[in-house]
């Protein structure tokens, strides 16, 4: 909402007109700014191309998820699948507390996951 200068009435923030006055909102003008326009490329650790994920181990998908290539509970579901050690060893190097390791263990039945092959 703003204030019409003119009348004081409450409007919606998006008039350019008041509806009551007829008073008109000068434009703000946006100013231009120069700058270099960059690609950002995916930044897949080296080595991990054309892999597929159930050939990585703790420490790549890890580091998958980190570069965000893949969301974080995505790679939880790839290592249930995995089993308690493999879980327990990513619990440990990402320094997740005991409950969350709990929780995971009980969906570890609930662990499918399609095998992508990283591009």
């Amino acid at each position: 909402m703003k204030e019409c200068p003119k009348c004081s009435a409450l409007i919606a923030a998006s008039e350019t007109k008041c509806p009551f006055c007829n008073h008109l909102f000068p434009r703000q003008l946006h100013e231009e700014k120069n700058g270099v326009l960059v690609e950002i490329v995916s930044q897949i650790p080296i080595g991990l191309k054309n892999k597929r994920i159930s050939q990585l181990t703790i420490e790549e998908l890890i580091a998958l998820q980190k570069v965000k290539k893949y969301k974080a509970s995505y790679i939880w579901r790839c290592v249930r699948a995995r089993g308690k050690l493999a879980l327990s060893e990513y619990a440990k190097q990402m320094q997740y507390e005991s409950y969350w390791l709990m929780m995971q263990m009980r969906k570890m039945k609930d662990s499918k996951y399609s095998d992508y092959i990283i591009t």
